[in-house]
């Protein structure tokens, strides 16, 4: 069952703390993000970074789950790629301290990363290599189960790792940095269609090549 769902539907320009999404998706600054910078919804009802060049921020959803096993899965929708740009979602988010675990699309290392920290340390748990095409969405999936912490991209494993610490329920996050220039409606990679399920992996949802 969803504890979390967000379409980002709504006012072009509304930024996420004035949105509501369909289910345990109201915003909450993570108090880890010190800045004022912020995402907006698109004018295609998707999620950007409305953040100056150099600068980034951190969210965090209302929804509870009630087992720290569940996924959270999501599309990355690719309008175009910005030099030096990371977008990032994570699950078992503390609301206080910043741990958590997360999948991280990276524009310098044309990658994906799984990480995780802990009271602000923590290092890659791994990486996969990837160079997204403008045009295209992607559907990925952070996947935690126990210590059998995992990411599927458009319905795939990519990345496999077993670690133990990041254990507690906590929340979603999303996360971003922007590159050498701002995002707009029609640049950077956006986000959509956010779900976190407890033990529920998401069957509805592999979407791959939809026009951006």
């Amino acid at each position: 069952m969803a504890f979390t769902s967000d379409t980002f539907t709504g006012t072009a320009g509304t930024t996420l703390t004035a949105h509501t999404g369909e289910t345990g998706a109201s915003w909450t600054r993570h108090p880890n993000d010190a800045g004022a910078e912020t995402f907006v919804i698109t004018d295609a009802n998707r999620l950007r970074a409305n953040s100056a060049a150099g600068t980034g921020c951190q969210f965090y959803a209302s929804g509870v789950p009630s087992s720290p096993d569940y996924d959270v899965s999501f599309d990355l929708v690719v309008k175009s790629l910005i030099t030096g740009d990371f977008i990032e979602v994570a699950g078992r988010c503390d609301t206080v301290a910043w741990t958590h675990y997360r999948v991280t699309w990276d524009e310098a290392g044309q990658q994906f990363i799984l990480v995780y920290r802990v009271n602000g340390s923590g290092a890659n748990l791994a990486t996969f290599s990837k160079l997204l095409v403008v045009g295209t969405t992607y559907a990925l999936t952070l996947r935690m189960r126990g210590s059998a912490i995992s990411v599927l991209l458009d319905g795939a494993t990519i990345m496999s790792v077993t670690d133990t610490q990041v254990t507690a329920a906590g929340r979603v996050l999303v996360s971003t940095f922007a590159g050498v220039a701002a995002q707009t409606n029609t640049t950077g990679v956006h986000l959509d269609n956010l779900i976190a399920e407890v033990d529920a992996p998401r069957t509805d949802g592999k979407i791959v090549f939809r026009q951006a």
